[in-house]
């Protein structure tokens, strides 16, 4: 039996990828970034992917005709790096869904979001939404997950909220644990971090020493050095100095303790030998995508797609997982 799937807010196709690995039908799928459907209908050739604010689109035809909705509502009301306006943002989109899951009643639907939505600024909001899924008849589970433990080579930690009109589905068992995480050298090539950088790294001009490294900011932007032994931080949507930088010989940290001691701060471009950012392909394999995926668009499109997707590898598993609750 094939069962049908709708994907709202599909984007590149993330999350769809490992529904369509396991065989699952996806009929439709929604996204109002254009770039990103051209890239899924390049992907997914047999899915009918639309480009539309779908709080234009009806779903009543649909009704018990579907067995599964997906989606990731757009993260950005209740992001911890963002301004964090919850349901007073107007991207928030996570009504929308719940209207979806109304008018189409499956037997399960499955929504992805940051794990700020479940902070205590957004608890209220949150226990809202559950009581909606309730009052239309859904058991719901929900748990903020670490896709490291699914095989993401990423420090990358995601709301899934599940639920079903029969049971309450559990999450999928974890496939990796901190003893076999996979970090970025099982994924890149060694040779590649050798390259020139895309765009330069510059020290701030006054750096924010704190007690720890990790809690210091120390160059212009988000982008955070990282190591070819261990995981990736947070792949995201932004580009230029929000991009991450590979720095093996940690070179920041020896620069973080040099401040904390009473050194002037560095001004300019880092020159450092090896120290350079991620490139769009890195970044794409950070999150899982196959060598073969297809993207359309500029590189600053590109990254914007692939850092607000689902990583495949975990899509993977837990499309495996939903079918048994089918």
């Amino acid at each position: 039996m094939s069962f049908k799937v709708v994907d709202l807010f599909c984007g590149c196709g993330g999350l769809s990828y490992g529904f369509h690995k396991e065989k699952y039908n996806i009929i439709e799928s929604y996204d109002f970034f254009d770039k990103a459907i051209k890239s899924y209908r390049l992907n997914y050739k047999k899915t009918n992917a639309i480009n539309i604010d779908i709080s234009r689109v009806s779903f009543l035809s649909l009704k018990n005709k579907v067995d599964l909705v997906i989606g990731g509502p757009p993260c950005q009301p209740f992001s911890v790096v963002g301004k964090q306006k919850g349901n007073s943002d107007l991207r928030d989109m996570v009504p929308e869904f719940i209207r979806v899951v109304k008018e189409c009643s499956p037997k399960v639907f499955i929504m992805e979001n940051v794990s700020g939505l479940t902070s205590k600024k957004n608890k209220d909001y949150f226990n809202n939404v559950i009581k909606e899924f309730h009052r239309l008849g859904y058991k719901t589970n929900y748990e903020v997950l670490d896709f490291r433990d699914w095989g993401v080579p990423q420090k990358r930690k995601r709301l899934i909220l599940i639920g079903s009109l029969k049971e309450i589905i559990p999450m999928p068992k974890k496939e990796f644990s901190e003893d076999n995480y996979v970090v970025l050298s099982d994924i890149l090539p060694v040779d590649n971090v050798k390259k020139n950088s895309l765009s330069d790294i510059i020290y701030a001009k006054s750096p924010l020493v704190k007690g720890t490294f990790a809690s210091s900011l120390l160059v212009n932007g988000k982008g955070r050095p990282i190591y070819m032994n261990e995981q990736s931080n947070t792949i995201t949507a932004s580009v230029g100095n929000a991009i991450h930088f590979i720095d093996n010989q940690k070179f920041f940290e020896k620069y973080y303790q040099g401040l904390k001691s009473g050194k002037i701060s560095k001004r300019g471009s880092c020159s450092e030998v090896g120290i350079r950012r991620l490139y769009f392909e890195e970044m794409s394999a950070i999150q899982t995508f196959p060598k073969d995926y297809l993207f359309y668009g500029s590189t600053s499109d590109k990254i914007k797609q692939v850092g607000n997707a689902v990583p495949p590898k975990f899509s993977e598993y837990l499309a495996k997982h939903i079918k048994q609750f089918l």
